[in-house]
């Protein structure tokens, strides 16, 4: 049996069909984070502790896509050959995070904003995920 599909990919059923995409590498742990969060959110959407960690989850995930911009954007500068598909590809991952962030910043409250960033720096990685 062959493979034909990249290690990556994040599974959906909607509509009574399988789909699948292929996601950003660095960013997967984040979306499988999210997944999860949005699961246990319709189950107990009063989970401070669920909040926290979807928020800080969509933060962690813009946090290394602003990384990559801006690491590719450093090498463009230095001259060094850069894939026009994969920045292209980037770019449009951070305004779709940044667009759900926004979105889960005003469902989720305030309150639970400011627990996720207090538990992100009291754990001293902005990127890591919170629990």
């Amino acid at each position: 049996m062959v493979n034909r599909f990249k290690e990556w990919v994040s599974w959906k059923w909607k509509d009574e069909k399988l789909s699948w995409k292929d996601e950003l590498r660095p960013t997967w742990s984040d979306k499988v984070a999210q997944e999860y969060c949005y699961e246990g959110i319709a189950h107990s959407p009063s989970n401070d502790n669920l909040w926290a960690i979807l928020l800080g989850s969509y933060a962690s995930e813009w946090a290394k896509l602003d990384e990559i911009s801006a690491s590719r954007s450093r090498r463009r500068n230095k001259g060094v050959e850069i894939d026009e598909a994969e920045v292209t590809k980037i770019n449009a991952e951070k305004t779709g995070a940044k667009k759900k962030l926004i979105a889960e910043v005003a469902m989720g409250g305030y309150s639970r904003v400011f627990k996720a960033l207090r538990r992100r720096s009291e754990d001293g990685n902005s990127q890591s995920p919170s629990s």
